[in-house]
């Protein structure tokens, strides 16, 4: 799994649920070029990512998931993507791949 998140509670929950799962969890660099991310989700053959929408990072703006989107054009082992909600904007979308953190939390029930 990679994780494209700033520090946040959410960060955490996707550590912990990688110790819990046996999985391998991929940090990727805020604001690295999109080369260095792609090699890394290549490397890692992540399946899921998790990113934030955008956040505050570097003294301005970075639209995290929207970033992702054009390295994952180039990452078809990505098969879904869990977008965290941190600031209200528009957020690129990918029907069928993409999904609200939120909503993967209610699917798994109480």
């Amino acid at each position: 799994m990679a994780v494209l998140l700033p520090m946040s509670p959410e960060s955490v929950v996707v550590t912990m649920a990688c110790g819990r799962l046996d999985a391998l969890r991929v940090s990727l660099p805020m604001g690295a070029p999109e080369p260095t991310l792609r090699q890394a989700l290549r490397e890692a053959g992540a399946r899921i990512l998790v990113v934030a929408d955008a956040c505050e990072h570097a003294g301005g703006l970075y639209p995290a998931k929207q970033q992702a989107d054009r390295v994952l054009a180039d990452c078809p082992t990505v098969r879904s993507v869990i977008v965290v909600h941190h600031v209200p904007r528009p957020v690129p979308w990918v029907p069928g791949r993409d999904l609200w953190w939120h909503q993967a939390l209610d699917r798994l029930g109480p």
